[in-house]
């Protein structure tokens, strides 16, 4: 009986991680941008839009969670070190700070690089994560006017262990 209930509960969970969903339930659909770069699962009850940048931008129902995503090509494999210092020249210039590099945190994958961030400027909660496969990076940004919840940031890596970088 206790084998026939464990193989039972097992059958569930993989069930539910082929038809797409998350551990809290949430219906997940896949999306393809136009220019092939990658691969992401996101909530189907969220809009996508897809501008002519490299950039897909994920919105909840009421807007109050806006998750972009850009890719870029590099000649030639990028590693952690050089990751942090654009991220870093792009915060200096776009939101005028400067975050330290304990700031960054970095995680060993299934990518060559993950590498996560996190700031407030402006009464905007900001997260950042720069996933790079080879020559190719996903930079994926989660912005909130209020705190990031980790509700929010299991969502986000949950996409992020969904992601394929063609």
């Amino acid at each position: 009986m206790k084998k026939a209930t464990a193989l039972l509960i097992l059958v569930f969970f993989n069930l539910n991680f082929l038809i797409g969903q998350n551990s809290s339930g949430v219906k997940m659909k896949s999306f393809i941008p136009k220019n092939n770069a990658f691969d992401i699962y996101y909530p189907e009850n969220f809009t996508i839009q897809e501008q002519e940048q490299n950039t897909v931008s994920i919105f909840n129902g009421n807007k109050e969670i806006s998750i972009n995503i850009s890719s870029y090509m590099f000649e030639k494999e990028i590693d952690a070190n050089t990751i942090i210092n654009l991220l870093d020249n792009y915060f200096i210039s776009n939101f005028s700070i400067e975050l330290k590099e304990g700031d960054f945190r970095e995680y060993k994958t299934s990518f060559d690089n993950l590498i996560e961030c996190e700031f407030k400027e402006n009464g905007n909660y900001w997260m950042w994560w720069a996933i790079s496969k080879k020559n190719k990076i996903i930079i994926i940004s989660l912005n909130k006017n209020q705190s990031i919840t980790s509700e929010n940031i299991n969502l986000l890596r949950f996409m992020i262990d969904k992601l394929i970088i063609n």
